[in-house]
C-alpha cells in the first residue's frame, strides 16, 4: 500500500519500521496522517511474521504535534466553531479510539524520538510500549498555554509521576532527552549518532523473544495499568479536555492567536503562545508583564 504521509521499511527478523513523512511540517499530525498510520499499523499487525513495530520520523523532528496549518487537512482554522457534539465525535475517533488501538496492538511498539516531540507527538509516543530518544531531543507539553487542559490524552502522571507531571503540563517548559529518561518518559536517551543502532538493538531483542509469551505479557501489563485506573483516568481527562474547548477563555485565546496567524503567520502565533512564559528571573517577569 502507498501512503502520502508515511513510509514503511521491512527489516530482518520481523521488524517493521513506519516513518512519519511530513518533514516540511516537522511531522505535524494531521487527520490524513492519523488515517494512514492506522492503516499501516493494522496492515503490519495482520502479517504473521511481524514481531516488532518501530515508529520514527523523517526530517528535523519526530513530531511537532497537532497540525496547526488550518484548512481541510489541518486543525487550527477548520475546527474552530465546531459544536461540542461534533468535536467530541471527531476527537473520540481520531484521538481516543485510534490511540487506544495503537496501545492494544498485538505486537510491541517502539518510538524512536529525535528533534522535537510535543503535544500530539507525545500522545503517539505514550501509547507505544517503549521509547528511545536522542540525547538532544526536546519534549514539551505546551497545550495548557493555549487554554486547553493539556492534550486529549493525559499521559504524564503515569509516565513521570504526579508532581513532575503538574510542573511539565502547567509550565509548558521543554525538557531534554536525558531529563526525559530520568523521569521515565522514555526508556533511554542516547547520543544522536547512536539512535538508529540502539533502537534496532532493542527491537531485535524483542523480535527474538517467543512471540506468544511476549504478546500475553503485553496484554497483562496493560491490564495491570488499567486495573489501577490508567485507562479510566485518561478517558475522564479526555472528556474534561473537551469541556475546555467550549470555555470563554479558549475562545478568546484562539481569537487572538488566530488574528496573529492571519496577519503574520505561524511564528507570530507561536510567539503569542510562548513569549509570556520565557522567564527565568524577576527582570524577565517585569519585561514580559502584560499591561
Amino acid at each position: 500500500m502507498t501512503w502520502q504521509t508515511l513510509e514503511r521499511t521491512n527489516h530482518e527478523e520481523g521488524i517493521v519500521r513506519i516513518t512519519l513523512d511530513r518533514p516540511d511540517t516537522h511531522n505535524a499530525i494531521s487527520p490524513q496522517l492519523i488515517d494512514e498510520l492506522d492503516e499501516a499499523l493494522k496492515e503490519a499487525e495482520d502479517e504473521e511474521e511481524t514481531r516488532v513495530i518501530i515508529i520514527d520520523g523523517n526530517g528535523p523532528s519526530f513530531s511537532s504535534g497537532h497540525d496547526l496549518g488550518g484548512g481541510e487537512d489541518g486543525f487550527q482554522d477548520s475546527r474552530r466553531g465546531w459544536s461540542a457534539e461534533k468535536r467530541l465525535s471527531y476527537e473520540q475517533e481520531y484521538y481516543w479510539e485510534r490511540s487506544m488501538d495503537i496501545r492494544d496492538l498485538r505486537v510491541p511498539t517502539i518510538t524512536q524520538i529525535h528533534g522535537y516531540c510535543g503535544a500530539a507527538g507525545l500522545m503517539l509516543m505514550s501509547v507505544c510500549d517503549l521509547a528511545v530518544a536522542s540525547a538532544d531531543a526536546t519534549f514539551q507539553q505546551p497545550v495548557n498555554r493555549m487554554a486547553s487542559a493539556a492534550t486529549e490524552l493525559l499521559l504524564e502522571p503515569w509516565e513521570m509521576g504526579f508532581r513532575k507531571a503538574k510542573e511539565f503540563i502547567w509550565t509548558g517548559d521543554p525538557i531534554s532527552g536525558p531529563e526525559a529518561e530520568r523521569l521515565g518518559l522514555v526508556n533511554k536517551a542516547v547520543p544522536e549518532e547512536d539512535l538508529d543502532e540502539e533502537t534496532m538493538v532493542l527491537a531485535t531483542k524483542l523480535a527474538r523473544q517467543p512471540p506468544f509469551a511476549l504478546q500475553l505479557s503485553k496484554k497483562t501489563i496493560n491490564h495491570a495499568e488499567n486495573q489501577v485506573g490508567r485507562r479510566e483516568a485518561m478517558y475522564s481527562h479526555f472528556l474534561a479536555h473537551q469541556l475546555t474547548h467550549q470555555s470563554d477563555e479558549w475562545t478568546d485565546w484562539h481569537d487572538e492567536a488566530g488574528e496573529k496567524w492571519e496577519e503574520e503567520g505561524l511564528r507570530a502565533w507561536l510567539n503569542h503562545r510562548d513569549d509570556r512564559f520565557d522567564i527565568e528571573t524577576m527582570e524577565d517577569i517585569e519585561e514580559t508583564r502584560e499591561d
